[in-house]
């Protein structure tokens, strides 16, 4: 990693650590309420983990690549159709559909 890198890497993670702390301190307009304030921590470390990826080794940055991507995969339009159509056909939502 080279200076210029390490420098945007830190910095990256210092944006980070303020605006979780303002999160948890309730001091982030945007994140009054609790389910706000757990989305915006996780935007907040998306953001960094996007600004870290590029300076990691190659090796890690493959690793951590791949993670990113599998977290990205649940957050999307089509994971979330298809979790809510499974919930929809599920043996426990059925049954309970057919006691009304």
């Amino acid at each position: 990693m080279i200076n210029e890198q390490k420098k945007h890497a830190q910095h990256s993670i210092h944006v980070a650590q303020d605006a979780l702390q303002r999160i948890v301190e309730g001091q982030d307009p945007h994140a009054s309420k609790l389910g706000d304030r757990r989305d915006f921590a996780d935007w907040e470390l998306n953001y960094l983990l996007r600004n870290l990826i590029p300076v990691l080794p190659a090796d890690l940055r493959a690793d951590v690549q791949a993670c990113y991507d599998l977290r990205e995969k649940v957050w999307s339009d089509d994971y979330r159709e298809a979790y809510y159509a499974q919930q929809k056909t599920s043996p426990s939502c059925l049954a309970a559909s057919d006691s009304l």
